[in-house]
């Protein structure tokens, strides 16, 4: 599971996948998006600050249910 945390142009994207998975910029193409938004994750969000905000939002349950 990644985050999109910014936007490049219309067909890609920055995704970072928590240090599960390395930030790099992926094409919307290959990605499944879900109707799940983290609260508070501003725009560029650093990876750190990606993990607190998703552990305090839920996701992981989230996402499994």
């Amino acid at each position: 599971m990644v985050v999109i945390v910014d936007l490049v142009d219309m067909n890609r994207v920055l995704v970072d996948g928590m240090g599960a998975f390395p930030r790099v910029i992926y094409p919307l193409k290959r990605l499944q998006l879900t109707r799940i938004v983290v609260k508070d994750v501003l725009r560029g969000t650093r990876t750190g600050t990606l993990i607190k905000r998703a552990k305090a939002f839920g996701l992981e349950a989230k996402f499994a249910a």
